[in-house]
């Protein structure tokens, strides 16, 4: 099990905190849980308040279900963290190659919401739509994106979120 630990920094100008990916395992021979730093995620921004643009207003969607069904959902997924990105105002992107969240070429990590938007949450939402989904129940599956959206901070509209499980679900990528 991974999770994200914030770490402080205190400098004369205020505390800055950094975020890491932390992995737990089992120390057989102590008997006890051991953590590991697996990776640096960036450093932690905490953005004002959201505008009140719907993701409709942001994509000029005039169709929603139609936008769910006939866009990649990396695309999608992109869409979402661009938008998030614009209704607070941050001046981050999302490099979609590399599936990377940046600010001045550096990795960051945005709190929004209850969860932290970074490349490593981005990443396991997108491959966790890529991978196949044959074993899990549509239950599962359903809450298995709701999960990973939640963690990455990500507010998904309702219809954007059905498109996404009913083309996850019946393996349409």
């Amino acid at each position: 099990m991974a999770f994200i630990r914030l770490k402080r920094r205190s400098l004369k100008t205020g505390d800055e905190f950094y975020a890491y990916l932390v992995k737990n395992s089992w120390d057989k021979e102590t008997k006890r849980p051991k953590q590991k730093v697996a990776e640096y995620l960036g450093k932690l921004i905490i953005p004002e308040a959201p505008t009140t643009q719907t993701f409709e207003e942001f994509k000029s969607i005039p169709d929603v279900n139609l936008y769910a069904s006939q866009t990649s959902l990396p695309t999608i997924i992109g869409d979402l963290v661009d938008w998030e990105l614009s209704r607070h105002t941050l001046d981050c992107t999302y490099d979609r190659t590399h599936r990377r969240l940046l600010r001045k070429n550096k990795d960051v990590v945005i709190k929004l919401h209850h969860g932290y938007l970074c490349s490593y949450t981005i990443r396991r939402i997108v491959n966790y739509l890529k991978k196949d989904n044959d074993e899990e129940d549509e239950r599962e599956v359903g809450k298995d994106i709701a999960e990973r959206c939640l963690e990455a901070g990500i507010q998904i509209p309702k219809e954007i979120f059905i498109g996404l499980f009913d083309r996850v679900a019946t393996m349409e990528y």
